[in-house]
Formats: structure tokens, C-alpha cells, sequence
């Protein structure tokens, strides 16, 4: 009984942990969600709105690994916001990153997937350099939360290095990554559940292959 009694305890923290962490990443994300009240599609699909505030996609995805990692590998406050190690002295550089990240990823998603549907081999191809996109933009916020940030150019580097050397790992957030992505052009709340899930694989990955770089 004492068990099942702690169990639920468990469960009830990691739930109330996800309830403040999507509170936390609805902040950094709000002024995304504000403006898209007010278009007929998501956000996403008109880009010359969404580039400049694609940074804070991930300041969001950053925030909450930060917030995952010190939670349930250093044992530190759960329901701290962790403002201050993502909005850093390097806040200005990480931000041009992350819209740089973006921008090329969601233009590239958008202008490849339509060619894709009448040609077989760009279909191929867009998989491969969605694959790299995706992949990049994982390790990259893996390193930002988990190591010391290096710059724009030797941390897209290393991301592009590790995307390739940990391919099993890779398709992971591929899949993973394409299935929220559908779910999310139809409704934001999605987001809110991919960045929890994001920062899990990003903690995960980083304990059981890369910590050991």
C-alpha cells in the first residue's frame, strides 16, 4: 500500500511538473501564439511572420531541456523556470542560431514537401535533408543546454558531426519530430507536448551516447 501510495506521489509530480513546464515554454512562446490567433493558418505557413520569432522555439526547446536535466538527473527545484541559464549572456547569438535553424528548416519543409508529391526522387531527397535539418537542430540544442556554447559555426558543425555518428538515434527524432509536426499544424496545444518530449530524448541521448564525447 505504502508502495503504490509513493507511486502515485511520483506521478503526480511528474504530472504537475508538465503542467508548469508548459506554463513556462507558453510564456517564452506567447507572442507565436498571440499572432496566431489572428491568421486562418498556423503560423508556420506564412514565414515572413514566423522567421523572426522562430528563436524563441528555441529558447523553449532550451529552457526545458535545461529544466529537465537539472530535475531528474541533478535532483534540483522542479518547478523552477530556468529563465536565467537559457536567457544568458550569450542570449543574443543563441537567438540568431535558432532563426537561422528555423527559418532554413521551415522553408526548406515547405518548398520541397510540394515538389515532392510530383517527382519521386526529390521525395527522397527532402527525407534525407529533413533528416539533417531536424537532426541539427537536436544536437544543437543538446549542446547549448549541456555544454558550453561555442558559436554559431563550431556548433552547427557539431551538430551536423553528431547527426550523422548517431544515426539510430537520429531517426528517432525524425519520427518522432514528423508525427508532432502533423499534430501541431492542426492544433498549437501540440507544441506544448513536443517540447516535454523533445527535452526528454534531448536528457535521454545526451546520459546514454553522448555524455561520454
Amino acid at each position: 500500500m505504502e508502495s503504490f501510495a509513493n507511486g502515485m506521489y511520483k506521478l503526480g509530480e511528474v504530472i504537475l511538473y508538465a503542467i508548469v513546464s508548459m506554463f513556462y515554454s507558453m510564456i517564452i512562446l506567447l507572442p507565436i501564439f498571440l499572432l496566431n490567433l489572428f491568421l486562418t493558418e498556423n503560423i508556420s505557413k506564412y514565414l515572413v511572420f514566423f522567421i523572426p520569432l522562430s528563436g524563441l522555439l528555441g529558447f523553449a526547446l532550451e529552457r526545458q531541456a535545461n529544466s529537465f536535466t537539472a530535475t531528474f538527473v541533478n535532483d534540483k527545484k522542479a518547478f523552477s523556470s530556468y529563465f536565467k541559464e537559457t536567457f544568458d549572456d550569450d542570449m543574443l547569438s543563441k537567438y540568431l542560431l535558432y532563426v537561422l535553424l528555423f527559418s532554413l528548416y521551415f522553408y526548406a519543409d515547405s518548398s520541397l514537401r510540394i515538389i515532392s508529391f510530383t517527382n519521386g526522387f526529390v521525395g527522397i531527397l527532402t527525407i534525407i535533408l529533413l533528416y539533417f535539418y531536424r537532426g541539427i537542430i537536436f544536437y544543437t540544442i543538446l549542446q547549448i543546454s549541456h555544454r558550453k556554447y561555442i558559436g554559431i559555426i563550431q556548433t552547427i558543425k557539431n551538430s551536423l558531426i553528431l547527426t550523422y555518428r548517431y544515426f539510430f538515434y537520429s531517426i528517432i527524432v525524425y519520427l518522432v519530430w514528423e508525427l508532432f509536426e502533423r499534430l501541431i499544424i492542426n492544433n498549437n496545444f501540440w507544441l506544448l507536448i513536443f517540447i516535454l518530449i523533445f527535452a526528454a530524448m534531448v536528457n535521454t541521448i545526451n546520459e546514454y551516447a553522448i555524455r561520454k564525447l
